[in-house]
């Protein structure tokens, strides 16, 4: 069971995270929850890349992980007065 996750993590960061590609985060905190939703461990580091935020998590195991999640534009709608 272990092999299978890893595989499907491997498969996901490889093929640019077809799972979350729906998914979307406004800011960094929430890039950092969604990013845990996929993989349990402490999130170390969150960056913004272009239209990406990059999450680093330090798994239980020691190993430290990258997961891509895709940023939305927050949109604001203005109100006419």
């Amino acid at each position: 069971m272990q092999f299978l996750k890893f595989f499907l993590l491997i498969t996901m960061l490889v093929t640019g995270l077809p799972a979350l590609a729906n998914e979307g985060a406004t800011s960094k905190a929430e890039a950092a929850k969604l990013a845990q939703r996929q993989v349990t461990g402490r999130v170390l580091k969150v960056e913004a890349q272009g239209n990406k935020y990059r999450v680093k998590i330090l798994q239980s195991s020691g190993r430290v992980i990258f997961i891509e999640i895709q940023r939305k534009t927050a949109q604001h709608k203005e109100r006419g007065e």
